[in-house]
């Protein structure tokens, strides 16, 4: 997290990281509330708590090929993934948690762009939009 707010922020040192960090390259993050969530290379999707900079929980794996998109659904406190191999997974965000057991996590998995990535997911108005290498744009439902 940078301090950007008084001058050139490549002069600027990060404020906190946050830790454990993710084992390969962080592809997307996406906030929700007080949350942070973080997809990475690493097939991982991170929750982070933004007031004390802790992780909270993480799905591993969260896809089969690196996490490549994210997208909070505040209303319905959801989250949504995209990933590389073309699969669209909505998550419950309250049921998110390092060991949860008390609930289900993953509600939705659709493949979205079969064979094609899937580079980017944006939430509007109870519509998820999908951006693929297969040069399509996609629309969903969330009901």
């Amino acid at each position: 997290i940078y301090d950007a707010t008084d001058g050139i922020a490549s002069s600027r040192v990060p404020t906190a990281t946050l830790n454990p960090p993710h084992f390969d390259g962080i592809e997307a993050v996406a906030c929700s509330g007080e949350y942070l969530f973080s997809g990475s290379r690493d097939t991982t999707i991170k929750k982070w708590d933004l007031r004390t900079r802790k992780e909270q929980g993480a799905q591993r794996p969260a896809h089969k090929d690196r996490v490549q998109a994210l997208a909070a659904i505040p209303s319905r406190n959801y989250l949504a993934s995209a990933a590389r191999d073309g699969t669209l997974h909505l998550w419950s965000q309250e049921h998110f948690t390092v060991k949860s057991k008390e609930g289900k996590s993953l509600l939705c998995e659709v493949n979205a762009h079969p064979g094609a990535a899937i580079f980017d997911v944006k939430y509007h108005d109870n519509m998820l939009f999908t951006a693929s290498g297969d040069n399509t744009v996609k629309v969903w439902s969330v009901k």
